[in-house]
């Protein structure tokens, strides 16, 4: 048994595990809520709210078959590219952690330091690499647009419609709606669009052609909810902290993971980053 595969195996049934017991743990603790956004003072959500949509959209992302006719298994990328991706996952938490310990108060300095360490370095990175890496691969066919529908159908429905959705938010509790949609579109380019692209498009498939699809989902998705440690803390238990971004934003990577790993699609899962950011606001301006 080769290294590669000993460390797959770990990853696929380690990471697999914390996501099993990360929800079991904020049961047991009597810590059944999570923060579904880092701002300062953002309420408290029902994990099965959140946890509920998510687990019901990967289900069926599981259950359809993957790479259909048309899509091809991409090619190996070369090591060092690997390593420059994971490094950076790495990098953000650690670094926004730090910021964060030392007291500075919110402000620009993540949004700066996300484009930074998920934009700057790999993209320079990837110029660097790029003239002796392998040609890019190309993913042809309109079944990479059809067969992620169901998951994104089931997901939807269950986080705009069913009973696991939660409360809408009151307008009172949003002083500005044009500031509103300034601030939610600065959200998407920073968070649905770069969060996805690094995430999933460079730093996932580098993990699957290294690992393996399984390992490569998992190991994406906890860097993933790594990035969301420094900010997500409403509990005074810390493994509390780090167990409901385990349950919500690692089970979202998984859910996006499982998307891109089978289809391809870039621009449904940054679809489904979106809405999901954007899920208590749509009401302000429809409702």
């Amino acid at each position: 048994m080769t290294s590669r595969l000993i460390t797959a195996r770990a990853v696929t049934w380690g990471g697999g595990a914390l996501f099993l017991a990360a929800p079991v743990y904020l049961l047991l603790s009597g810590n059944g809520e999570v923060t579904t956004s880092s701002d300062a003072g953002a309420p408290s959500t029902s994990l099965w709210t959140v946890l509920g949509p998510l687990a019901a959209g990967l289900l069926v992302a599981l259950l359809v078959p993957p790479r259909p006719t048309g899509l091809a298994v991409p090619v190996a990328r070369p090591p060092r590219e690997t390593w420059v991706m994971v490094g950076a996952a790495v990098a953000f938490p650690v670094v926004a952690g730090a910021v964060v310990l030392a007291g500075v108060p919110n402000g620009g300095w993540y949004a700066l330091l996300k484009l930074v360490v998920l934009l700057v370095v790999p993209l320079t990175a990837l110029l660097l690499t790029r003239k002796s890496g392998p040609p890019k691969q190309k993913w042809h066919g309109a079944a990479r647009w059809l067969w992620p529908l169901p998951a994104v159908a089931v997901w939807a429905y269950a986080e705009y419609f069913s009973p696991w959705r939660g409360p809408a938010l009151d307008p009172a509790d949003y002083p500005d709606l044009v500031e509103t949609a300034i601030i939610a579109t600065l959200t998407f380019l920073t968070a649905s669009v770069l969060e996805e692209v690094f995430y999933r498009k460079w730093l996932q498939t580098r993990l699957e052609s290294r690992l393996g699809t399984a390992a490569g989902v998992i190991a994406g998705a906890l860097l993933f909810a790594a990035m969301h440690i420094p900010t997500h803390h409403p509990h005074d238990d810390a493994l509390a902290n780090i167990a409901g971004v385990l349950a919500f934003q690692g089970v979202f990577g998984l859910f996006v993971g499982v998307l891109w790993a089978r289809h391809r699609n870039i621009w449904v899962i940054i679809a489904v980053h979106a809405a999901t950011n954007a899920a208590s606001l749509i009401p302000l301006y429809v409702g």
